[in-house]
């Protein structure tokens, strides 16, 4: 059987047409497997580029728990350490003219080996003790941090923009595992005392 031109021309398109589909179906399962494993690849190297990151900074790490670790006091299993902290907060807004109109200790949390004591606070003060109240609590020698602060104007309508109050939550952190309390030395001292020198430096 002789063919024709054409027909050759057609039988020859529809062999490639054919092959085509096949290596398609027989290749793409493997393009798939081979886009996907140059993806993770490209992820993992990302990955060990962050630890390897991360492990360059280890020492700067190690510094910065240190610090934390120190500032962390240890009290007696059973001991009531609301007081305590009561006074430290106290202490830091008076010494950085800072009014706490109410104070609201909630119940302790437990995570792991650390425990965290919350008080709900109302303040009044202007922005500049502001400032040197969350200065002061940031560099003291105490496990200390604030959560959600809110601050408006004290005098709405009035020409005095100075006075200001709002509410914010202190966050204390400490552990417990001592037989007898923590020393006298462990609980901070005045933050104006510690603090008065740093305080000239701030622009306020």
């Amino acid at each position: 059987m002789k063919l024709s031109s054409n027909e050759m021309v057609l039988a020859s398109v529809t062999g490639i047409v054919a092959l085509l589909s096949i290596s398609f179906v027989v290749c793409e399962p493997k393009v798939s497997v081979w886009k996907e494993t140059c993806e993770n690849q490209k992820a993992l190297k990302q990955r060990i580029t962050l630890f390897e990151h991360l492990i360059a900074q280890r020492p700067q790490w190690n510094t910065r728990l240190d610090k934390l670790r120190k500032k962390v006091i240890k009290y007696p299993p059973d001991k009531d350490v609301t007081a305590d902290y009561l006074k430290i907060l106290e202490q830091l807004a008076q010494d950085n003219n800072i009014t706490l109109i109410q104070r609201k200790p909630q119940k302790e949390k437990i995570f792991g080996d650390l425990y965290e004591l919350m008080i709900d606070c109302t303040w009044e003060g202007d922005l500049t003790a502001l400032v040197h109240f969350l200065y002061a609590m940031g560099k003291g020698n105490v496990a200390m941090d604030l959560k959600e602060l809110v601050v408006s104007l004290a005098t709405k309508g009035k020409q005095d923009k100075t006075s200001m109050k709002g509410n914010f939550s202190a966050i204390c952190i400490y552990s417990r595992g001592l037989t007898k309390a923590p020393p006298a030395t462990n609980m901070p001292t005045s933050a104006r005392t510690a603090e008065t020198s740093k305080k000239r430096q701030l622009p306020f």
